[in-house]
């Protein structure tokens, strides 16, 4: 009866801990800074879109080449691609003039 008693148990809080929702946080690659050198990546935990706004945010992992890390947070506008981050940088996504911010748009606009 015991040993009956602990397989169900034991079966139970599989079933239960495999029911649980699972965060998939992952850095994507979106390329290497023109301006720094520095290698670039959205971190996928931080997107979000703000209640009631036209915004949709998420933050920028910069990589530099000893393997120091900075971030910066970044606001682009839907659904134009207009954007501000955190260091005050502001501008309008686009592939020839900004690409981090443009590759970064791409990425977390439809996320």
């Amino acid at each position: 009866m015991l040993k009956k008693f602990l397989i169900s148990a034991v079966i139970a809080a599989f079933l239960i801990i495999a029911a649980l929702p699972k965060a998939y946080a992952k850095d994507i690659f979106i390329g290497i800074s023109p301006a720094t050198g520095w290698d670039c990546y959205v971190m996928t935990e931080t997107i979000y879109r703000p209640r009631q706004t036209d915004l949709v945010c998420g933050r920028l992992k910069m990589v530099t080449q000893k393997g120091n890390i900075y971030y910066l947070d970044y606001e682009f506008g839907v659904p134009d691609g207009y954007f501000k981050n955190s260091d005050g940088f502001k501008g309008k996504a686009d592939p020839v003039q900004t690409p981090i911010e443009y590759k970064m748009w791409q990425t977390i606009r439809f996320y």
